[in-house]
This record gives C-alpha cells, structure tokens and sequence, in this order.
C-alpha cells in the first residue's frame, strides 16, 4: 500500500488507536469542512466496543491455515503492530 501511494501523503494507523484527534486529523488532512465540535460530540456519541462484544469462537484458530499462508499472516501482523 505505502508503494502505491507513495506520491501521496499516507497515513497508517492502528483501528484500536483511533480516536478523536486521529480523526480530526484526517478530516484536516483531506480539507474536509467540519465543525470539530460537532465531529467531537458525535464520535463521542460512537460506541466503542463494536467489534468486540459477542461470544469469540475457540473453534477458529490460525491451525486452521497452512503453514504458508499463517507465516505471511504473522509477519502481516508484525508489521502493522500486532501479535497473533
């Protein structure tokens, strides 16, 4: 993706570490116009556990992979800052 874009600005971030600033950020970065104290009240109003409510499934493991393609999965993940 940063080979892609490299002619443009590219900004890369984690979804857990997106917040407000994250965001207003974004919005000043395209010259979108907006009323932060609007953004702010309504990403606010935003819950913030949508991903993560519900039961997880213990059946669903990276065994399932082949080696092949769980090896790229892991380094995918290390560097974009996760660990699986």
């Amino acid at each position: 993706m940063e080979t892609r874009a490299a002619p443009k600005q590219y900004h890369r971030y984690r979804i857990e570490d997106f917040d407000l600033s994250q965001l207003l950020a974004m919005l000043e970065r395209i010259d979108f116009p907006h009323d932060p104290a609007r953004v702010k009240e309504t990403f606010e109003s935003l819950p913030r556990n949508v991903n993560t409510r519900g039961e997880k499934r213990s059946d669903i493991t990276l065994d399932l992979l082949s080696d092949e393609v769980r090896a790229e999965l892991i380094l995918a993940a290390e560097r974009y800052g996760y660990t699986l």
